[in-house]
């Protein structure tokens, strides 16, 4: 619910494959305007295992976490 989102207080990254057909796509936009700290970065022409994508999306994938990481 709403009131235990907002009780999140970290840092959260949200990576999000365009094309995702094991995830409901808006609940993961939902949970992250929710949060005080939450972060979406869709990923895309990729599908639910982003890990598992191609040398480009994967290159940028890295570098979202890295990036996110060092912040």
């Amino acid at each position: 619910d709403s009131e235990r989102c907002k009780k999140i207080t970290i840092p959260v990254l949200v990576c999000k494959a365009q094309v995702d057909k094991s995830v409901y796509g808006e609940k993961e936009d939902e949970f992250v305007n929710l949060l005080p700290n939450g972060r979406l970065v869709q990923f895309e022409g990729s599908r639910h295992e982003i890990y598992a994508s191609g040398d480009e999306t994967l290159l940028k994938y890295y570098q979202t976490i890295e990036s996110f990481l060092d912040e």
